[in-house]
């Protein structure tokens, strides 16, 4: 019985005929007594050191190794990942990965472009000469991708086009805008916003950004909160002990991620999944 989920119903009411002389410390006392035997008959042996052997009122958790290797990738299912060239990188890695293992992810889509900006996303539709997304060889706004899909949920990881560290505040508009608009267009999809990956040791040799890069991904966080959808805190796991990209997770230019990075990023979301399952913010 290893594993198996277990539904504990605790005695709510303890009653004796002919009993009602029972004065009220004599009943709690019989009912605490019922309550302990009734959890003793519950114990299994051997189950004590698992986290999930059995539960009371509360979800099971899984472990780390089960999270890792996508015992909660339904979450993805039906999801759309919007983004420029990093989230291009994350599609890129995934197909070959999908051929490997099958689910990898499970069926979500991609929409990205190299370059592409968050305020050019924040738009309802695609701006003539700029970076847009491009649909049947066609133009099209991150918007119009997501009317038309109706996604069940949307992962955005955006602004490094826009110099969003540095100029946050406009940063922090256009995210509003782009959330709000989401909403609108499709009012059923989960939106999960995404903290901007660390910057590498090699981008800060001149001016170390890593004060901004925070500040602006806990200003985002903020903003999530306040505007009622998700917030996905893929930076930590990604980070070397002074706060930098790991190296091992950075590409040569340091700019992107390597094919290590990029799995790191993909367990950072699935933990994601785990801790909004736990939340009972979604139902696997």
């Amino acid at each position: 019985m290893h594993g198996e989920k277990r539904t504990a119903i605790m005695p709510t009411m303890f009653t004796c005929r002919g009993c009602h002389g029972f004065d009220s410390a004599r009943v709690r006392h019989t009912r605490a007594l019922l309550a302990a035997v009734f959890l003793l008959m519950m114990y299994v042996p051997g189950q004590a050191s698992d986290p999930r052997s059995w539960a009371v009122g509360e979800r099971q958790a899984y472990t780390p190794e089960e999270i890792q290797q996508g015992a909660l990738d339904s979450y993805f299912t039906d999801a759309l990942f919007a983004g420029d060239s990093v989230t291009n990188q994350l599609r890129r890695y995934t197909y070959p990965q999908r051929k490997q293992e099958g689910a990898f992810l499970s069926d979500a889509q991609f929409q990205c472009a190299v370059n592409y900006s968050l305020y050019t996303a924040s738009l309802y539709k695609p701006q003539p000469g700029k970076v847009n997304l491009i649909y049947k060889g066609q133009d099209q706004s991150l918007l119009q991708a997501v009317r038309r899909l109706q996604p069940a949920r949307l992962f955005v990881l955006l602004g490094a086009n826009d110099y969003a560290p540095q100029r946050a505040e406009k940063a922090l508009d256009w995210y509003k805008t782009l959330i709000t608009r989401v909403k609108e267009v499709s009012p059923d999809t989960d939106i999960v916003v995404q903290a901007l990956p660390p910057v590498s040791r090699s981008l800060s040799s001149k001016q170390d950004m890593r004060p901004l890069w925070d500040a602006f991904n806990q200003q985002l966080q903020e903003l999530c909160q306040q505007e009622g959808v998700a917030f996905a805190d893929i930076a930590t796991p990604l980070k070397d002990d002074e706060g930098y990209l790991q190296p091992a997770y950075a590409s040569k230019d340091g700019l992107h991620l390597s094919a290590q990075g990029l799995l790191a990023w993909v367990n950072a979301l699935r933990n994601n999944a785990h801790e909004r399952y736990l939340h009972d913010q979604w139902t696997p």
